[in-house]
């Protein structure tokens, strides 16, 4: 039977009604996080993230994109920004801490984002941890969190940088 020619009965009905319903509050969403340049799928895989982390205390996100940790093992309280990009330069650095400040950790996106040179020296100056989703499970143990990075075979730094 053509698809057009069934008859619609009230189960049909009620699953399209939710269907809709539940786009069109996915919809908002994703509207809602475009404003920050930040997906709403990011933001929510970043929380589920930080909130399963054996060294978070607890999790508290407002303005969309900040996270607000508390740690077990260093007592302390530490502010993140969630961005999406895949090479985070240091103009993006620069906005996040005047829009946002103090900023503690600056998380760049995914496993496939990085950061540029720049913009590694500077939080790294500034005493602010700049990584990706792949380091930033590590950071999360060290007291000085900011300085933290991977280490390749012979024990040097190896740090996620990418070209913009």
């Amino acid at each position: 039977m053509p698809l057009h020619s069934r008859k619609i009965n009230i189960t049909d009905s009620i699953s399209i009604h939710y269907f809709r319903k539940s786009l069109r509050r996915n919809l908002h969403h994703e509207k809602r996080f475009k404003r920050v340049g930040v997906s709403f799928s990011r933001i929510s895989w970043l929380d589920k993230v930080l909130r399963s982390h054996r060294n978070v205390a607890s999790v508290d996100r407002h303005d969309d994109i900040i996270f607000e940790l508390e740690r077990r093992s260093s007592e302390d309280h530490l502010r993140l920004i969630c961005c999406d990009e895949y090479a985070l330069g240091l103009l993006v650095v620069q906005r996040a801490l005047a829009e946002f400040s103090p900023l503690h950790i600056i998380s760049s996106g995914g496993n496939w984002t990085g950061y540029t040179p720049e913009a590694k020296e500077y939080c790294l100056q500034a005493r602010i941890g700049l990584f990706n989703s792949t380091e930033l499970n590590g950071a999360l143990w060290k007291a000085d969190f900011w300085t933290y990075h991977k280490v390749d075979e012979d024990g040097n730094p190896e740090y996620q940088y990418k070209v913009g």
